[in-house]
């Protein structure tokens, strides 16, 4: 599945997908309601710009080589998983010699603990190659010292047409033969994430059954 999420499957999307491509460095906010890909999206974004594959369901850290040699860090962490030292000392991020580029996905961001809010409150202006992507569904509730430094970006829910054309889409790269019913009973069911459409689409082509399928993706939404 990982390599059938990209950006570009982001559908209904476009616009906010193009501010998220062209933020390099700083802070960013993604939110939308649940189910609209906002983890989907900084997935993509991770796998895009450093070819590594995040952890979907849990905290995950890799490193990977930059062009030149160098060394870059992606991370994916849980608001309620994050601990003080998951930060560096003087703030959100400081200029590190070990790493030339950093992307950090902050999940649940609404829920970061206090101890380390206080930790974040004093983060400086990153260096180029730093991104910090905060995913939310509750963007009021993110402290607002850190909101008012984020680039916005706010995914809206795929509507029955993306649902479909990105199934049909899935199918032709799958060679799963597609019909209406696939883009009717994922929008029945409210399965709306784009990772979860692309799931659906692989359980198809494993040759289980629609139903079936949907069921066990659900949980996804």
């Amino acid at each position: 599945m990982s390599s059938r999420l990209t950006l570009d499957t982001m559908l209904g999307n476009e616009a906010a997908i193009s501010v998220l491509r062209r933020t390099e460095s700083g802070l960013v906010l993604i939110h939308g309601d649940i189910g609209t890909g906002k983890t989907s999206a900084a997935l993509a974004l991770v796998r895009e710009r450093t070819g590594v594959w995040l952890d979907e369901f849990g905290s995950d850290r890799q490193t990977y080589k930059l062009p030149d040699g160098g060394q870059g860090l992606a991370m994916r962490y849980l608001a309620t998983d994050m601990e003080r030292g998951l930060l560096w000392p003087s703030g959100l991020y400081t200029p590190s010699m070990f790493y030339r580029q950093f992307i950090h996905i902050l999940d649940e961001a609404q829920d970061i603990p206090r101890k380390v809010l206080s930790r974040m409150r004093i983060a400086n202006t990153p260096p180029k190659g730093w991104l910090y992507i905060f995913c939310t569904s509750e963007p009021m509730k993110l402290d607002r010292a850190i909101r008012d430094r984020c680039t916005s970006v706010a995914l809206g829910r795929l509507g029955m047409a993306d649902i479909t054309r990105l199934a049909e889409r899935t199918c032709a790269e799958l060679g799963v033969t597609f019909d209406g019913n696939i883009g009717t009973a994922l929008a029945r069911y409210e399965i709306q994430r784009p990772r979860a459409i692309i799931a659906v689409i692989d359980y198809l082509q494993k040759g289980m059954k629609l139903d079936d399928a949907i069921r066990t993706v659900m949980p996804l939404g």
